[in-house]
């Protein structure tokens, strides 16, 4: 079965940059600074500070991200697993800790029940196998990073 998945590379705030978000631009040298995902057109999976991890409806805000398209071949039952993965997180903290000693002060340490958005993102496309990210520590992606990955057709 093929499986789509949209990666969403946040650019621009809808909401108006924050310094926070600018931050993560200046600092990992990049233009994003959130990433998001979308399965099948159904639901978008995502983690915020403020909010934590997140399952919102699919919304077009296209004039502020740019996506990566990919279609993943995949069984109903690992599929279901990687749904069943997600619904077990929903509602998880914010890993602030894990975004500042693993993204500005690089020891790789986290909180492993708290989440941010390219930690996030990469661990879904991890379950999902998608070979580019397979061997990566999740939580040592930035969104620029993950871009730089996954946009590239190997």
């Amino acid at each position: 079965m093929k499986t789509n998945i949209k990666v969403l590379f946040y650019h621009t705030n809808p909401n108006g940059d924050t310094f926070i978000d600018k931050t993560i631009k200046w600092w990992t040298n990049s233009k994003y600074y959130h990433t998001e995902i979308i399965i099948n057109n159904e639901y978008l999976v995502g983690a915020q500070a403020g909010e934590g991890v997140y399952i919102k409806d699919v919304i077009d805000n296209s004039k502020y991200y740019d996506i990566v398209n990919m279609d993943i071949h995949s069984t109903s039952t690992q599929l279901s697993i990687i749904k069943d993965w997600i619904n077990g997180v929903i509602g998880s903290k914010y890993d602030y800790l894990g975004i500042i000693l693993s993204q500005i002060f690089p020891t790789r340490i986290d909180s492993p029940n708290r989440w941010f958005c390219s930690e996030l993102s990469t661990k879904i496309l991890q379950l999902l196998v998608v070979k580019q990210v397979i061997s990566l520590t999740p939580n040592m992606v930035s969104p620029g990073n993950l871009y730089n990955l996954i946009s590239k057709k190997l």
